[in-house]
């Protein structure tokens, strides 16, 4: 599975995140920033999505090496489709407890007991299996059946029926143990991408900031044959911090029988994908879990309530709006730190007052 992942990633990687991570100034070479550091990196499949891992420093080959064995840990550990996976351990115990505090504090915007919902959608295997782009979406009776067993607040070790998926937080969580592991073997620097999260330990080896780019999310064509090429919608400058990005553009597919796209989002209390008026919601914060079950969440909520839980917690994270009236809005800390290069949206910024 490895060599065949690593062959695959140079041509898939850029299609498969939704935030295009810039280990380099887009304005200047890799290698004349880098040539005198130790570096090392990785490239592998897991957790449903292609991963790269870049370090900085004189061990930097051993932390690169720990960085992906403990990728390949924690994807066993919390697959909620292997079998073998533990949930009763500390580690597990500690992560669902943290995965129903943010639960409350997003009002159930993110669930991590949606799991059956996202089975019955179709969006539970990985997306490399998504080949038939067109299906039909559930009944509302099927969807009805389902729904009594959704809710973070009746997760109980022995609830019938109920499922828990803690997916939506899997890839902060790691992100967040891999930059333990770079504090570790004390890294001049380093950056991890998975998937659709990035994370960035310190700075540069130059001591520059990194650059991250934000991807312009795109409409599906309509006949189901994917998005077309990349393309950056913007700039974020930033060095310690997760930057994680939701959207509704990468997993979807076509209903056979009304021609209505639905992407994989779901709104836990309607059972039904998000409808509203976002295209993808980043969140900048220090901690990869938080903004990996932020980044759900305030899709799910829509642009004017995560705004408002934006503010209440704005000492917390920090967010970009992507909405689809094609406007950019950007919390006020990130007005220096980030650049928007698509002129035809519209940057907006907002106070946290």
């Amino acid at each position: 599975m490895k060599s065949k992942m690593k062959k695959a990633v140079s041509g898939a990687l850029l299609t498969a995140c939704l935030v295009v991570f810039v280990i380099f100034s887009y304005r200047s070479g890799f290698n004349q920033s880098f040539s005198a550091v130790p570096e090392a990196e990785r490239a592998l499949f897991a957790m449903d999505t292609y991963m790269t891992i870049h370090c900085y420093g004189e061990r930097a080959e051993e932390a690169a090496a720990a960085a992906e064995e403990e990728i390949e840990r924690i994807e066993a550990l919390l697959s909620a489709k292997n079998e073998g996976s533990d949930i009763s351990q500390e580690e597990i115990a500690a992560l669902i407890r943290k995965a129903l505090q943010l639960s409350e504090e997003t009002k159930g915007a993110f669930d991590p007991t949606v799991y059956p919902l996202t089975k019955l959608w179709g969006f539970a295997h990985a997306p490399e299996e998504s080949v038939e782009r067109h299906r039909t979406a559930p009944s509302q009776e099927e969807i009805d059946q389902i729904l009594p067993r959704i809710g973070w607040e009746k997760v109980q070790v022995s609830a019938e029926g109920q499922e828990l998926d803690l997916g939506g937080i899997a890839k902060g969580y790691t992100s967040d143990r891999i930059m333990k592991i770079f504090d570790e073997y004390e890294l001049t620097g380093g950056i991890v991408s998975l998937g659709g999260n990035v994370q960035c330990y310190k700075r540069k080896p130059d001591g520059r900031p990194w650059k991250v780019g934000i991807r312009l999310p795109q409409r599906p064509d309509p006949a189901g044959n994917g998005i077309g090429a990349e393309t950056i919608l913007g700039v974020l400058t930033t060095d310690a911090c997760a930057v994680i990005t939701s959207g509704s553009d990468q997993r979807y597919f076509i209903d056979e029988k009304t021609g209505k796209l639905w992407h994989h989002i779901l709104d836990p209390k309607t059972g039904y994908p998000a409808d509203n008026d976002l295209l993808s919601v980043t969140i900048i914060s220090r901690e990869g879990t938080m903004a990996d079950a932020l980044s759900t969440a305030c899709f799910v909520m829509g642009k004017e309530e995560a705004i408002r839980f934006w503010k209440r917690h704005s000492d917390e994270f920090d967010l970009i709006l992507v909405c689809k009236d094609k406007e950019v809005l950007l919390s006020w800390p990130l007005r220096e730190k980030f650049e928007l290069l698509d002129p035809s949206y519209e940057l907006k910024l907002l106070s946290s007052s």
